[in-house]
């Protein structure tokens, strides 16, 4: 909270010292009428063996604002924290990618899904098993803009189920500033199916969201073939610094470039 610039406990004093002033004066005839006038508001509250400074009625009459300002800035900075702490809870699970680094014969996955005409950005996308000991459990992929990547899926066939995000007033990079209500998307049936056949990197497809015209709230995701496998490898590389998959990332991109 900011402090209050006036001394209180000053100012609960001043006004019996300036009113005994002002009554000796009434009663000898001397000063304005009345007794009270800027002179004797500075001589009772100046310090001893300093003398005091001229000061105007305007100047008196502001410091009644001083305690309006200071609750003015402290109902602001209350705002500005409740905004901040609104656009921390709204990047929980942003970016995240759900790594393991201790498995092995698992693979990194990644894709790509255009949000341009979602109600927000893509901030987590759900797939399911669809075979094996694990079929019908969920996995989570992580993402960062459009891409999304999974750095340690098991070998196996998977279906993308549900685009996850949070509609909010604006973005600031990836910080929702006065989040709404999040929401989740489901993929068609037959969209967004893949296998991972072993351990390795693989591309799942891009995809792309699109408003149905003539429907309210109508949508659809369709396969799309941009942008490409090759086109992505440079954005899953920077997300990847540092990972195990660092160096095969970037073998990748090398054998492209040829």
């Amino acid at each position: 909270m900011l402090e209050d610039p006036l001394d209180h406990e000053a100012l609960s004093v001043a006004p019996r010292r300036v009113r005994a002033a002002g009554e000796q004066d009434a009663e000898q005839g001397g000063g304005e009428s009345g007794g009270l006038h800027a002179g004797s508001i500075a001589a009772a509250s100046a310090p001893a063996g300093k003398a005091p400074e001229k000061i105007g009625k305007k100047t008196v009459a502001s410091n009644s604002l001083f305690p309006r300002v200071a609750a003015v800035r402290s109902a602001f900075a209350l705002a500005v924290a409740a905004a901040l702490c609104s656009c921390a809870l709204a990047r929980t699970g942003y970016w995240h990618s759900y790594a393991d680094e201790k498995k092995d014969g698992v693979a990194l996955v990644f894709g790509y899904v255009d949000m341009k005409q979602a109600p927000s950005p893509l901030q987590r996308l759900r797939a399911r098993r669809l075979d094996g000991e694990a079929k019908g459990e969920d996995v989570y992929f992580g993402t960062r803009g459009g891409l999304f990547f999974h750095e340690d899926l098991p070998p196996g066939r998977y279906k993308l189920e549900s685009l996850e995000g949070v509609p909010a007033l604006f973005y600031l990079g990836s910080l929702a500033v006065w989040p709404g209500q999040p929401y989740a998307l489901a993929l068609p049936p037959k969209v967004g199916v893949f296998e991972v056949k072993g351990p390795g990197v693989f591309y799942a497809g891009s995809y792309e969201y699109r408003r149905t015209p003539g429907f309210i709230d109508a949508f659809t995701v369709l396969r799309s073939t941009s942008p490409g496998e090759r086109q992505l490898l440079p954005a899953l590389s920077r997300v990847l610094v540092e990972s195990r998959w660092e160096k095969p990332v970037a073998e990748m991109i090398t054998a492209a470039a040829h």
